[in-house]
């Protein structure tokens, strides 16, 4: 799940080097909206697995916000 949001995170970086060098076309050919929302919720995902195992191993979470 980490490498895919590594993945996920370098593809939002592409997107702002395109836009700063002003390859517009580029821009069209993928759907940089949708990997967006990708990277969000691998992000999340990763986010409760980590919460979970930190459960599992009785790590103390008293201080996170809800």
């Amino acid at each position: 799940m980490l490498t895919l949001k590594n993945v996920l995170a370098d593809a939002r970086s592409l997107y702002n080097l395109i836009r700063l060098q002003g390859e517009v076309k580029f821009l069209q050919e993928l759907d940089f909206n949708k990997l967006n929302i990708l990277y969000r919720e691998a992000s999340h995902r990763l986010d409760l697995l980590n919460l979970k195992a930190d459960l599992e191993q009785g790590i103390d979470i008293s201080g996170l916000p809800n």
